[in-house]
């Protein structure tokens, strides 16, 4: 994950270490922040602010905001994971129904799906957004959100499984059984388990 990237630890209520974000802020051409919606404006690093900094260099900068719950509701400015989107958006619950338990009794997805595709749709964003600056100038911003993107898997349009080929895609790949006590770690090493054992998969 952070093969060929540069780790800075720093403490925003630093102020050295907030003259640090700084600095490598008016040199960024992207910033990408995944903080509870708001949180860095009370630190000084908020869109507002980032995109000041951008206007003063005079080169627009694309600013994204990846969270749980989105940029507007009652929820938008609450902490929250991928496994929190899974269960507030009701993914949870048509895995635990999929896998045929009871009504009520929720699985979690056995891979991180909200997870690998925010990071897929905050990537789309971006290239679009240098694109655009490319072109026209500005800054963009963009917002990617968890829950949406979990409720969207919903929509009639994407479609589920019917229990049935759930079962035989079980059956076939010899998966461990999927439990609602197990972690999202200890679901993807059922499936990379079943992986290295079914070479024929």
């Amino acid at each position: 994950m952070t093969a060929g990237k540069r780790t800075c630890a720093l403490d925003l209520n630093n102020a050295s270490d907030k003259e640090k974000v700084k600095a490598l802020i008016e040199n960024a051409d992207v910033v990408i922040q995944a903080f509870r919606l708001r949180s860095l404006e009370r630190k000084g690093f908020g869109l507002s602010d980032v995109v000041d900094m951008a206007n003063k260099r005079g080169k627009g900068v694309v600013y994204v905001d990846l969270n749980c719950y989105g940029p507007d509701g009652y929820y938008a400015e609450r902490p929250g994971f991928q496994q929190i989107a899974d269960a507030a958006t009701g993914c949870s619950y048509v895995c635990g129904k999929a896998y045929g338990f009871d009504e009520g009794v929720s699985v979690l997805p056995s891979l991180p799906i909200a997870d690998m595709l925010s990071g897929a749709v905050g990537v789309i964003d971006t290239l679009l957004a240098l694109r655009d600056r490319a072109v026209h100038g500005g800054s963009y911003h963009a917002h990617v959100a968890l829950a949406a993107i979990d409720a969207a898997q919903l929509e009639e349009e994407v479609g589920l499984y019917p229990p049935e080929v759930v079962k035989e895609v079980q059956e076939r790949c010899k998966f461990a059984p999927m439990t609602p006590d197990l972690h999202v770690e200890e679901l993807l090493s059922v499936v990379a388990e079943a992986w290295a054992q079914n070479t024929d998969l």
